[in-house]
């Protein structure tokens, strides 16, 4: 069966954020001071990765005329989680370390490199229980030449 980027990329930003570490945070009842729980992580309780926007550009490596091929891919990832939670471990661990996927010649894949670009998060109201973390995470996909 054939191999797509569009899944790849899919599959490994779901399976990075299911393996995140993700620190609950609560509050002191008298200071209001934040307590990070770095012994227990926690996990998304929703994870969902779309594609949202992508260039194009003439080939860097084979410059036929009319010709334009696929150069970053826009992705989004979603979480969700049932507390407040720290962010910080897992965007340092993406912003240091990106994720590469290597060329599968054979169904014509490029090696394509997946580095988080921003984060937009909303946390809950300091102590509201019946809310958490979400986080939408903004990443590019560059690929290598054809």
């Amino acid at each position: 069966m054939a191999e797509f980027n569009r899944t790849r990329v899919q599959k490994v930003l779901t399976d990075a954020a299911k393996a995140g570490t993700f620190y609950p945070v609560s509050y002191d009842s008298d200071t209001q001071d934040p307590i990070v729980d770095d012994i227990n992580p926690v996990f998304p309780t929703s994870v969902l990765v779309n594609e949202v926007g992508t260039t194009f550009d003439t080939p860097q490596l084979n410059r036929q005329t009319g010709r334009r091929e696929r150069v970053t891919w826009a992705y989004q990832l979603r979480l969700k989680f049932n507390q407040e939670v720290l962010l910080e471990v897992f965007e340092d661990a993406m912003s240091e370390n990106p994720i590469k996927l290597p060329s599968v010649p054979a169904d014509g894949l490029r090696q394509m490199t997946l580095e988080l670009e921003g984060s937009d998060p909303t946390h809950p109201v300091q102590q509201e229980p019946s809310t958490g973390t979400q986080v939408v995470y903004n990443f590019e996909a560059s690929l290598s030449p054809a």
